[in-house]
C-alpha cells in the first residue's frame, strides 16, 4: 500500500528524528513530563511506517503531530491566538487519513483499490470524516484530563470544545475529499484506453 515517493519518505523520517531529538530538549528546557510526551510521540510516529501508509500521508502525520506536541509543551496555544484552531483542523485531518490507511493494512476497512464506482469512492470521504470526529473527540477527552492536572497549560471550555470538534471534522472532510480525488484520478488513469501512439510507445519500451 505504501506509495513509492522517496522524497516524502525522507521528510517523514526527518520529522521522526525531530521527535526523537525533542526528548532531551524538552527534558532540559521544560519538564520530565514534556520529555515523556515526546517519547510517546516518537513511538506513535513509527506506526504509519510499520503499516506501509502512503509516504505523503506519513509525512503529514509526523509533521502535524510534532507541531501539535510542541505547541502544547511550549504553550504556543496561549501565545499564538490562531494556533489552537489551525492545529486541530490540520492535525485531525492528517491523523484521520493515516488512521484509515492503518485500518486498511489491518484489513478492517476496504482498500481504495477495492472501491471502484463513484458512489463507493464517496465512502472514502465519509469514513475519513467518521474517523476524524472520533479522533477529535478523543483529543477533547485528552485535553479535559490534562486540564485536571495542569490547568494553566490547556484551554478547556464548552465553546472551545465545540469549535475544536467542528474544526477537526472539517479537516477530516478535506482529507477524505483528497483521498477520494486521489482514487478517482488513479481509476481514470487505469481505465484510459490505449491509443495507437501509446501502444507503439509501450512496444518501444
Amino acid at each position: 500500500m505504501s506509495s513509492m515517493d522517496p522524497g516524502a519518505a525522507i521528510v517523514a523520517n526527518l520529522f521522526r528524528a525531530g521527535a526523537l531529538l525533542s526528548i532531551p530538549v524538552a527534558y532540559a528546557l521544560y519538564t520530565p513530563e514534556a520529555a515523556i510526551r515526546f517519547a510517546l510521540l516518537f513511538a506513535l510516529l513509527l506506526a504509519p511506517r510499520a503499516a506501509g501508509v502512503p509516504r505523503i500521508a506519513d509525512a503529514a502525520f509526523c509533521l502535524t503531530l510534532l507541531i501539535a506536541t510542541w505547541a502544547g509543551v511550549a504553550s504556543w496555544y496561549r501565545s499564538i491566538i490562531w494556533m489552537d484552531e489551525a492545529v486541530h483542523f490540520v492535525t485531525v485531518g492528517a491523523v484521520a487519513a493515516t488512521a484509515y490507511f492503518i485500518l486498511v493494512a489491518l484489513q478492517l476497512l476496504p482498500s481504495p483499490r477495492e472501491v471502484s464506482s463513484t458512489a463507493r469512492r464517496s465512502t472514502l470521504a465519509l469514513l475519513t470524516v467518521v474517523l476524524g470526529l472520533a479522533i477529535a473527540t478523543l483529543w477533547e477527552f485528552y485535553e479535559w484530563v490534562g486540564e485536571q492536572f495542569v490547568p494553566a497549560q490547556i484551554i478547556v471550555g464548552y465553546d472551545d470544545t465545540i469549535l475544536d470538534l467542528a474544526l477537526g471534522g472539517g479537516g477530516a472532510l478535506i482529507a477524505g475529499a483528497l483521498l477520494m480525488l486521489r482514487r478517482q484520478r488513479r481509476a481514470s488513469r487505469t481505465a484510459r484506453p490505449l491509443t495507437p501512439d501509446s501502444r507503439r510507445s509501450g512496444a518501444d519500451q
